[in-house]
């Protein structure tokens, strides 16, 4: 029996697959922060500013998912054409 390498994904759904989770977060996002305003305007601050936390969580894990992935495709595709 011969071990041949299985391909991987390509860049495109690797692209596809990284918008997929940015989608995912930034909707995670607007909910907690529509929760939080929602929570702010009921006069129950607890609440509100766990639902604030969480908006700085999703959020703050949408912008590390955006820095990772753009420096990901930079790094495959190179400099660029020269102008």
């Amino acid at each position: 029996m011969r071990y041949r390498p299985v391909p991987g994904p390509s860049d495109s759904a690797r692209l596809i697959y990284s918008l997929g989770h940015q989608l995912i977060f930034a909707a995670f996002t607007i909910t907690a922060l529509a929760g939080w305003l929602v929570l702010d305007g009921r006069q129950e601050p607890e609440r509100a500013a766990w639902a604030l936390y969480a908006a700085g969580g999703c959020g703050a894990a949408l912008v590390l998912s955006m820095l990772t992935t753009s420096s990901r495709k930079k790094r495959r595709d190179g400099p660029g054409p020269p102008l």
